[in-house]
């Protein structure tokens, strides 16, 4: 980041950051950098991070609030996943009572 950039550095577990196998593949980081996830999702080697950097001055942090079975499902067919693999990657993300 240009040190004369203003903004916020945020970092934040969501679904999008749950797309590091999509990215990884995009970017062809092992080929590229010698980095690989683990079926978890966790990078290798351990000293690796990953990220998404937003700079702008009116950037801000939010927070995401629980999704339904209907969300659920919406976003399984937009990723074209399964439901299993779907509550895989967003785990607490999801109403326990399904609304």
């Amino acid at each position: 980041m240009d040190a004369g950039t203003s903004g916020r550095r945020t970092t934040h577990d969501t679904p999008g950051i749950r797309l590091k196998k999509d990215i990884f593949d995009l970017l062809d980081a092992p080929g590229q950098i010698g980095v690989n996830l683990t079926s978890s999702y966790a990078i290798i080697p351990t000293t690796s991070l990953c990220g998404m950097l937003i700079v702008h001055p009116e950037a801000r942090y939010f927070s995401i609030s629980k999704i339904g079975k209907d969300q659920l499902k919406d976003y399984c067919a937009k990723r074209g996943i399964d439901e299993t693999e779907g509550k895989r990657l967003l785990g607490n993300l999801i109403s326990e009572n399904g609304k």
